[in-house]
Parts: C-alpha cells; structure tokens; sequence
C-alpha cells in the first residue's frame, strides 16, 4: 500500500470462495534487459468456476499523452473462459483490459475496449504458478490515437530497452471508450 501517486490503498473484493493474500517484498524473476525488481505479490487462491477476485487502486486522473502499466503475472488452473490480467479504469469502470482473455484459453489478449472485442494474439500463456514460468505483461494506451496495446515476455526473454516496435496485439478503441483513466484493477476468474 506503499508507492508515489497512489489515492489510498488496494480495495480487495471477491465473489467466490478463494482469499486474497498479499505477499510482502517478493523478488520477481530477473529478466534481461529488466531492472531487479522487489514488490508484493498479490496471490488469489481458486475462486471457483463462475466467479473472480479484484484488487483496485486509485490515482488521480490521467487524460492525455500515453500511459502504460506493467505487471508480472503467473498463473494456474487453465481452461476456457478463465482470465487473468489487469484493467485501466475510469472511476471503477473498466474501459481496457490485457492479459489472458477468457474468450481464448491461456493466449494473451485486449478486452472491454468497445466494438471488436476481445481481440486475442497467438502468444501463450503457460500456466503453472511459479517463479518459473512468470511473463512481464505491459499495456499501452494513447489518448491521442486511441490506440491500445499489449506485449507478454516471458522470464527469459530479452525485455527492450527502447518501445517495443512489434507487440503482441494492437487495437483501436471505441470513441468515448477511455477518456480518461484514474485507476487499475487486477483480476481473475472464470
């Protein structure tokens, strides 16, 4: 609950039958081209079929330029309509979300964009939680060009030192859809 910028604490919610556990200092994966990176782990036990957990945090409204989000993700329990990934938010609406899509099992993927969504990419995401088969997720959103991305590498890939020039999906989302965004969730469930 600690970190610059933030409005307040993690609001943790779930509506099935798995907890919430938040790990202290945790020290990812070193990754190529990656800083060394210490942090907590937030790890949600099975919520059980139809359900999901979310973890929201505030900040003060972003309305222009580009942002983007960056999160290490590994997971477990695979199989369709399950999903796993992290959301802009606008108040604690969604308005894009990048991780594993339940539309498409364990692939990485954009949903809740506006018209055309989900749009999913052939990268996998293996499941099997554990230090070692961790991926770097980062999302990408300009305000200017509506133009929201995602790229996945996993533990041992090499991580670029500039933008990436390639990612893994590419979409543009609905006019109106993100306008501005002053929050992150992440989530999980099936």
């Amino acid at each position: 609950n600690g970190a610059v910028g933030w409005n307040g604490g993690w609001n943790l919610t779930n509506t099935g039958s798995g907890n919430f556990e938040i790990i202290s200092n945790t020290y990812f994966p070193a990754m190529p081209n990656y800083p060394n990176e210490e942090g907590n782990t937030l790890r949600m036990s099975d919520q059980g079929n139809g359900a999901e957990g979310r973890a929201r945090r505030s900040f003060a409204p972003i309305t222009g330029g580009t942002i983007y989000a960056a999160y290490m993700m590994a997971h477990q329990f695979a199989g369709p309509n399950k999903y796993v990934g992290v959301s802009f938010l606008s108040n604690t609406t969604e308005r894009a979300f990048f991780g594993e899509i339940a539309s498409q099992n364990q692939r990485l993927g954009l949903d809740s964009f506006g018209a055309g969504s989900p749009a999913s990419s052939p990268y996998v995401l293996n499941d099997l939680a554990s230090p070692s088969n961790t991926y770097l997720i980062i999302g990408y959103y300009n305000f200017a060009t509506r133009e929201l991305k995602t790229k996945a590498f996993y533990r041992t890939d090499m991580v670029f030192r500039a933008e990436p020039t390639a990612w893994d999906v590419v979409v543009t989302a609905s006019v109106g859809q993100i306008t501005w965004v002053d929050g992150v969730q992440i989530l999980a469930g099936s």
